[in-house]
């Protein structure tokens, strides 16, 4: 199959950028590894999580939010359930376990409704999906691998999407429970009394300052200087030192080694200390690329890699670390490829995820275009 556009992964970004294209009638495929559909890559990719526990949190922080709730705006797959503002859960202890269930649950519930309307405006756009893993068998050439058999793409550009994947340090001891890291959160069956969050960056402080506000005692341990912030939740701070060993208890406890010398015991860790370019299966050589030690791709300020037609978006993307809302990225990436004709034709995706909330609005959607219609 011939493409103009190939997509592999399901980065906001490379989602834009699949949508845009194919707005310029140009052919496009996007390529997700998980045969059981986009939204399973987004629960693996655990910033998405991340952000959705903050709204998640907040509308359970009534019990139940129930029919009197104020109901959202009506917009593309009615992603946002309840938009009322309230204040964070408030530290409790006894608070019964049936709420991290329903706190997985809401976040199940939100990405699944959110992620079935992005790939409901791929097809609409004609944008063909394909399951399975992808790898280049040259510059121009992907196959994907599926249940059904090979398939060859050959693409004119492609775009590299494919995020992060969490890393396997060999001083941690993950095991999916009681050493964890975000992409488990939606597996756990207890909420620990007492956790370590190991890491700093806008992951551990958003998973801190949840768990704290769903009652458990927080401590968040970063060798650098962390964000402050989450110490007004709640949240204990260990600055300035690092974790370099963690040991099990036949208690069922867990002991923290720091790199000091001092020992810390709790219920549960949490390791949010970098992420790794999801990248091992793209069998990048082929291609003509190499990624650092972290498995990410080095691109330039327009996102182009050293091979010119295949572009890096998202976390995958490692130096120089791209800061840019999606939709500037995919603007970018189609600037470069199907330029002039690509300025100006990159229409947000719903964003639920934010909280407090915040949303945008699809300039194509009926609703947005019946509102906006002059009024005679």
């Amino acid at each position: 199959m011939q493409y103009d556009l190939v997509v592999i992964g399901n980065d906001p970004a490379g989602q834009l950028a699949a949508l845009a294209a194919a707005r310029l009638n140009r052919r496009v495929a996007l390529v997700e590894r998980r045969e059981r559909g986009l939204v399973e890559a987004s629960r693996r990719l655990g910033v998405i999580p991340g952000s959705l526990l903050r709204e998640a949190v907040d509308y359970l922080s009534v019990a139940g939010c129930n029919s009197v709730s104020r109901p959202a705006p009506a917009h593309i797959g009615q992603t946002r359930l309840c938009i009322q503002q309230r204040p964070l859960l408030p530290r409790r202890l006894d608070r019964p376990p049936v709420v991290l269930a329903e706190l997985q649950q809401r976040i199940a519930t939100v990405a699944e409704r959110n992620h079935a309307a992005i790939e409901a405006r791929l097809e609409q756009r004609g944008v063909d999906l394909y399951r399975g893993r992808a790898y280049f068998a040259n510059p121009h050439e992907i196959v994907v691998q599926s249940t059904a058999g090979d398939t060859r793409l050959a693409a004119e550009h492609v775009v590299i999407a494919t995020g992060t994947k969490p890393p396997q340090p060999r001083t941690i001891p993950l095991d999916g429970r009681q050493v964890f890291v975000p992409d488990d959160f939606l597996s756990l069956k207890v909420l620990p009394r007492t956790l370590f969050v190991i890491g700093g960056g806008v992951i551990g402080s958003d998973y801190a300052m949840t768990f704290a506000a769903l009652g458990a005692r927080v401590t968040l341990i970063d060798g650098g200087d962390a964000s402050r912030v989450v110490a007004a939740q709640g949240v204990a701070l260990r600055l300035g030192e690092d974790v370099i060993g963690i040991e099990r208890h036949e208690t069922g406890r867990i002991e923290l080694c720091l790199e000091g010398g001092e020992r810390l015991f709790g219920d549960a860790a949490l390791y949010t200390a970098g992420r790794l370019g999801d990248t091992h299966h793209l069998d990048l050589p082929a291609a003509g690329l190499e990624v650092d030690e972290r498995g990410r791709l080095w691109c330039d300020s327009n996102l182009q890699t050293c091979v010119r037609h295949i572009y890096g978006v998202g976390d995958v993307v490692g130096f120089p670390k791209v800061c840019d809302a999606p939709d500037s990225q995919a603007q970018r990436v189609l600037a470069q490829a199907f330029a002039p004709a690509a300025r100006s034709r990159i229409s947000p995706l719903p964003s639920p995820h934010l909280a407090p909330g915040a949303a945008t609005v699809d300039r194509e959607h009926p609703e947005y275009r019946r509102r906006a219609a002059p009024r005679m």
